[in-house]
């Protein structure tokens, strides 16, 4: 693991939703995409978004994962809109969407990320 001086921790809390991003200097194309990201998924899904938690690295994943979108809606419309999101990234940003009660997921994802 990075010796932590050298890692940041943001916990954004914008509109009604958290974002657990862990920001690596080493890693700022990553970081980079991962705002992006945020933006984005902020402006499509809007209230529906709970939150992100995203991973130091993109190479980091859990459950073949390295994004966590959480959203109070899990419907396929939601799906659909953030596959329509994911899809300019590429195979850069591989996602898990999940609600807040999905705990062994989210649990996973803050043991990773921190």
């Amino acid at each position: 693991m990075e010796n932590p001086t050298f890692i940041q921790l943001f916990i954004f809390h914008l509109a009604s939703a958290v974002m657990l991003v862990v920001f690596n200097p080493k890693e700022e194309r990553w970081s980079n995409l991962v705002k992006e990201l945020i933006n984005d998924l902020q402006e499509s899904l809007k209230d529906n978004l709970e939150g992100i938690i995203a991973l130091p690295k993109e190479e980091d994943e859990v459950y073949g994962s390295n994004v966590l979108i959480l959203v109070r809606d899990d419907s396929l419309d939601t799906a659909r809109r953030i596959s329509k999101i994911i899809g300019k990234y590429g195979y850069s940003v591989l996602p898990t969407i999940a609600t807040k009660y999905d705990g062994e997921i989210v649990n996973s994802f803050m043991k990773k990320a921190v």
